[in-house]
């Protein structure tokens, strides 16, 4: 192998296999990227999506910056093609960068797709999130709406003025519990008819 014989000879090939052993690592850091995305799909699937939203920010903060070291990679790798040497051809040394920029573009072609599969998951996990939060607000408006009447007639039953009916009755104060409680079936009765519960 030509490499081979150059490898102790000249500053241009121990750089070129400098970078190969940089960018190889590369792949390491997208294979965990790849591993913590399927972790993540799995716990918003799992119906935890506030625990996948520490997850995914961690994801998108190692992505961009990956794609920011890599950006800076391209640009110089593009120049060292160009690199001339007094030990190694032309042609060979232009073939050893040559390979790198491939290996640089292929990296940030699997970026761009960790980026789009990340934000896929930030948007579904969102959608959860949203859901959930939808859910709690109906519930606590469907009981705001069972207690407000509630709450006005045990005000108008407690002022306890000279024509208040019912306050001197023996069984007064179930006759008014009963009262309420047929007012709060009577209502879920009407959010069922109507499918908002």
């Amino acid at each position: 192998d030509s490499l081979l014989s150059y490898s102790f000879e000249s500053s241009a090939i121990l750089l070129y296999e400098l970078l190969d052993k940089l960018i190889n690592d590369c792949y390491n850091l997208i294979d965990q990227n790849s591993l913590s995305i399927n972790q993540v799909e799995d716990v918003i699937f799992s119906n935890e999506p506030k625990k996948a939203a520490q997850q995914i920010l961690d994801l998108r903060r190692n992505v961009i910056n990956i794609r920011k070291i890599m950006q800076n990679h391209k640009n110089i790798l593009s120049r060292l093609t160009e690199m001339k040497s007094s030990l190694v051809p032309r042609a060979d040394l232009k073939k050893c960068y040559d390979r790198l920029v491939e290996h640089s573009k292929r990296i940030w072609e699997m970026l761009d797709n960790q980026k789009e599969m990340i934000e896929v998951l930030g948007s579904t996990n969102q959608s959860l999130l949203d859901n959930q939060m939808t859910a709690i607000m109906k519930t606590l408006t469907i009981f705001s709406v069972i207690v407000f009447p509630l709450t006005l007639l045990a005000t108008i039953f407690s002022m306890r003025t000279q024509y208040t009916p019912l306050v001197n009755h023996d069984y007064g104060f179930w006759i008014i519990i009963g009262i309420m409680m047929l007012l709060s079936l009577g209502m879920l009765m009407i959010f069922k008819k109507k499918r908002w519960i």
